[in-house]
């Protein structure tokens, strides 16, 4: 760490460490609260997948488009921009409105994803091309890693605590218990709204925060964009999540969804042919197929699938009565918070041992047995779920494996970019881990919508037996694919052969010198 803030970078990494925390904040704030925010707009507990799924779906197209332009007209632009998108759409969740609001709202905040990604390309530009400058940018991923937990943590814990102590999860259980509709009632929905001030509030101040501590990017010459490859980009993701709409409200039984969603999927292979034969392409096929990269791309999905839509499921089936439906822990927001703030820390200690003995560890073999150590968490609920020791247990195991992969994927991205790609890159394992959410959400409430005999409010234990099944198995393939990765820092890419070079260039200048002396 004193060597990253001994450099030029010192006022970047701190300014970028406040957005990582806020970002940690919005990560972890509105988990314990789904069940209420579902309520509030009338959803049953499978529907918020498909929050879920709009959600990940419009970050998985604005990744892309965000880490482009910051590469091709400044990355702090870019972020400034993504910032007040995503501070617009939280104060938009404060003010509610319906399922459509809700759903548009969270989907516009979903593009703080892409803060990571720009971060470390701004920190990169700062650090330039130095012989340990892959050292200092996976020591700096892995604190803003630790930033985002220490967020993570405070909003996991803060949110949940502070919504039940107030009296909304009673009011909440009141309303439902009368039949009455929860938005109805006057102490849930005030309750709830003071509780959503919170991430609002912390996205705004991000604004002068990064206006006025971070300087912008050193960039390559601006290229002209690739325009039809964008317009192509986001028709898929219309198509893709009007189709996710349409089964939402027409049932999934009903065919005309599933046919918008498969032609938005159909787009998929002639964009691509597209992309492949653009001057600067929208998404760069190239980058994914490199033998450094592809591995860590697919294991960034399946850990969208396995990690991030699993959380969704974990909440509700967690809040569910066992006394009304069989199954469940009975456990308020308070509870909810608290199993989450578990994880986190799980996550959050893993990130601060990486940090503090990276230079000492096998980065390589950490990550590819972290997958294996992560499935654990979904062993352990497939056969003890009745407890809430259980899910302490189930989500510390996998905090550890996920805390080893959402700190040093983003890092092994960066290190294997090419000069001018870092954010592109890096964005592109977002990306991967956004497509994998958002396919995860969608076949998780399908599951849980289709799985066993339904309540009115809840699942059934199947389904969400089926879904700890599909994350075990998204963790051990991930796992599987990464016993084939490559090191970055060994393989050839350009920051790796720049490294090479300055060693033979070292070893030719003592050689020299050694001739000169005999």
């Amino acid at each position: 760490m004193k060597k990253i803030l001994s450099s030029g970078a010192s006022r970047i990494l701190v300014g970028v460490i406040g957005v990582e925390f806020v970002s940690g904040v919005l990560g972890a704030y509105y988990t314990p609260l789904i069940v209420p925010l579902a309520r509030s707009v009338g959803l049953h507990d499978s529907d918020w997948n498909w929050v879920e799924a709009a959600q990940t779906l419009f970050a998985a197209v604005a990744i892309p488009v965000l880490t482009k332009l910051g590469d091709r007209f400044g990355h702090k632009k870019a972020l400034l921009a993504s910032i007040v998108i995503t501070a617009a759409a939280a104060w938009w969740v404060v003010a509610g409105g319906g399922f459509v609001p809700v759903i548009c709202a969270f989907s516009l905040m979903s593009v703080s994803a892409v803060w990571l990604a720009l971060e470390l390309a701004l920190l990169r530009s700062a650090l330039g091309e130095t012989t340990d400058s892959a050292e200092r940018i996976s020591s700096a991923s892995a604190a803003l890693i630790v930033a985002f937990m220490f967020g993570s943590v405070g909003a996991a814990i803060f949110g949940g605590q502070f919504f039940t102590g107030a009296g909304g999860w009673d009011a909440l259980q009141t309303a439902v218990d009368s039949g009455q509709d929860p938005a109805a009632n006057a102490v849930f929905a005030r309750v709830l709204r003071l509780t959503l001030l919170v991430p609002a509030t912390g996205v705004t101040i991000l604004i002068p925060l990064v206006a006025l501590l971070v300087p912008e990017s050193r960039r390559p010459a601006r290229r002209r964009g690739d325009r039809a490859g964008l317009a192509s980009l986001i028709g898929i993701l219309v198509l893709v999540v009007g189709g996710l709409s349409l089964v939402k409200i027409q049932g999934v039984g009903r065919p005309l969804g599933w046919i918008v969603i498969a032609l938005g999927l159909a787009l998929i292979y002639p964009f691509v042919r597209h992309q492949l034969a653009a001057a600067e392409p929208t998404i760069d096929p190239r980058l994914l197929r490199r033998a450094e990269v592809w591995p860590y791309q697919a294991a960034s999905l399946l850990l969208g699938i396995g990690y991030t839509a699993t959380q969704i499921p974990l909440v509700t089936f967690a809040s569910t009565d066992p006394a009304k439906h069989g199954y469940g822990l009975a456990a308020d927001s308070g509870d909810v918070s608290i199993v989450m703030a578990v994880m986190i820390i799980a996550i959050s200690l893993t990130a601060g041992f990486l940090t503090a003995f990276g230079s000492r560890l096998d980065k390589l073999r950490l990550i590819r047995v972290a997958p294996f150590v992560h499935a654990g968490e979904f062993v352990v609920f497939l056969f003890l779920h009745t407890q809430l020791w259980h899910a302490y247990l189930a989500v510390a195991i996998g905090g550890v494996g996920a805390g080893i992969l959402i700190a040093w994927l983003p890092a092994a991205a960066a290190n294997a970019a090419p000069r001018g790609k870092t954010a592109t890159l890096v964005g592109l394992i977002s990306l991967g881990r956004m497509v994998g959410t958002a396919l995860g959400s969608a076949v998780f409430a399908v599951v849980l919508a289709t799985v066993g005999r339904q309540s009115a409010t809840a699942a059934a234990l199947p389904g969400y037996l089926t879904v700890f099944a599909i994350a075990i198995g998204s963790s051990l393939l991930g796992g599987t694919l990464l016993l084939g990765a490559r090191d970055p820092a060994r393989a050839g890419t350009e920051p790796a052969i720049a490294r090479r070079g300055a060693k033979t260039s070292n070893l030719k200048t003592e050689t020299d010198n050694g001739e000169d002396h005999g």
